[in-house]
């Protein structure tokens, strides 16, 4: 699932039993262009994590639903893409450490600066929203492998039919696997938002797009190639000139 361009400031989960804190702290995250939910306790935030897709969570730590962490727990079950931000009014270092090993990205101790709530919540939901991306780019990886080897087992008969079959079906596969992963680096691109990392978009996290996006393209080209004389189309020519310059740069 791609993130849509006008979702990017995200969407926010807050999570605090103090009216005061959840209110404000909602409303101040709104006005930066945040969609923001809240829930007075853990038990309300498991259903709306239960029925929604969040990127960040801002969670207290003392409040009904999370003793010993138990609502972090379990959002981070719901949705192990989902980031966390901790706040508390009485920081412990057993909480501390009870964190390290959950997807915690912040700690932070109330009262709480706005402005470096607003840093860490701008951070962590960039973050977010690129695993994302990543997530559904490797699983739409995985599917179109799946769907390659029924094609191949379409091609195993032997038959020439078969064969031209196998090949369009290969095609479309292949051409729709590129549309998708351009589509991806096309929105990793908009995340990123840093002018020196346009020429490179597979920085972030050694991410194997670009390798992958070259592999795909080059399969086109061939798959082109070969059939150019069983189905001569000037659009597909054109189609190929274009995904070889592609590869070129």
């Amino acid at each position: 699932m791609n993130v849509a361009p006008e979702n990017m400031c995200g969407r926010i989960l807050i999570a605090d039993d103090e009216p005061t804190f959840l209110l404000a702290t909602a409303e101040l995250l709104r006005r930066n262009g945040f969609q923001v939910h809240t829930a007075m306790d853990g038990f309300g935030a498991i259903k709306l994590l239960e029925t929604q897709v969040f990127d960040a969570l801002i969670s207290d730590i003392i409040m009904p639903g999370n003793e010993d962490l138990a609502f972090v727990r379990k959002a981070t079950q719901l949705d192990p893409s989902l980031l966390v931000i901790l706040v508390t009014a009485y920081p412990a270092l057993p909480t501390a450490i009870g964190a390290i090993h959950l997807p915690v990205e912040s700690y932070l101790v109330k009262p709480v600066d706005f402005q470096e709530l607003l840093e860490v919540v701008q951070r962590v939901v960039k973050e977010s929203q690129i695993r994302r991306v990543l997530g559904a780019s490797q699983e739409r990886i995985d599917i179109w492998n799946q769907k390659l080897q029924s094609v191949r087992a379409k091609a195993a008969s032997g038959a020439r039919e078969g064969n031209q079959k196998a090949a369009v079906d290969f095609l479309r596969l292949a051409v729709g696997n590129l549309a998708g992963t351009l589509l991806d680096m096309e929105t990793l691109l908009d995340l990123i938002h840093v002018p020196e990392s346009v020429n490179q978009p597979c920085s972030i996290e050694n991410c194997p797009r670009m390798s992958h996006c070259r592999h795909v393209i080059g399969e086109c080209v061939e798959v082109l190639e070969r059939t150019k004389n069983a189905f001569k189309s000037r659009s597909l020519a054109n189609v190929r000139l274009q995904l070889e310059r592609l590869l070129k740069e």
